[in-house]
């Protein structure tokens, strides 16, 4: 039976949700699908690397730790970064289509769902309207619909301009441990620095400029992101 239904301001007016991160969220990931409405606020955070999906395809991807299940960024049930990727912040939310208009669907097994009596944010005002939580994960969903409408194109685009190149890294934790961190595709500031006139302005066209210089500059957080590994294994000393 499926538990996603269409998201109703009577049927679900008493509903709330569960505050805070964790694994139990489905968190405990050491990287995040991302979209190109979002790059400008994760570039300050995270580094922006590409996941070969296909020959022709790539998916961006926001780096958050370097061992499989490892969030970097989950603190004692926060999230420590201003920004956290859309798919996150959606909640049990999704975009459906009903007789062709966009509905917003919930999923009511999401671990996100207070149950009965439980504390959490309410979805609705208690006489009516959308609560801040609401209104938050309706920005989520508005980020992630704009990306995907141009996911197809920044795939294509930067592959067919040879925008992302592949990158290995050796990731020094200490003085006598590194961690390979490879498999990943990168746009680099040589890269787009390379393109000629012509390239530079078919970028620019599709809105896409910008976009793939907010990937490059994203590489200057990894040196952060190996600080929090490293303070997280001296914690753990």
């Amino acid at each position: 039976m499926t538990t996603t239904v269409r998201l109703d301001n009577v049927e679900h007016a008493a509903l709330k949700l569960r505050r805070g991160h964790g694994p139990h969220f489905g968190e405990a990931v050491n990287q995040v699908a991302i979209f190109a409405s979002e790059f400008q606020d994760v570039q300050r955070e995270y580094p922006i690397l590409f996941a070969r999906v296909s020959d022709d395809q790539v998916q961006p991807v926001a780096i958050l730790g370097f061992d499989r299940e490892e969030n970097l960024f989950l603190d004692g049930g926060r999230w420590d970064a201003a920004y956290i990727p859309a798919l996150y912040r959606r909640g049990p939310f999704q975009v459906g289509f009903s007789d062709g208009e966009a509905v917003v669907n919930i999923d009511l097994a999401h671990p996100r769902i207070a149950a009965e009596g439980e504390d959490g944010d309410p979805v609705f005002k208690p006489h009516g309207g959308d609560a801040p939580a609401l209104n938050a994960a309706l920005s989520a969903l508005r980020t992630l619909s704009a990306g995907a409408a141009a996911a197809e194109t920044l795939s294509s685009l930067f592959t067919e301009l040879g925008l992302i190149e592949e990158v290995k890294l050796e990731v020094r934790i200490s003085e006598h441990s590194t961690i390979d961190f490879d498999g990943y595709l990168a746009v680099t500031a040589e890269k787009i620095a390379a393109l000629d006139g012509e390239a530079l302005a078919r970028l620019n066209a599709a809105g896409l400029l910008d976009v793939a210089i907010f990937a490059a500059s994203s590489l200057g957080t990894m040196q952060r992101l190996i600080a929090r590994k490293q303070r997280k294994l001296a914690a753990a000393a």
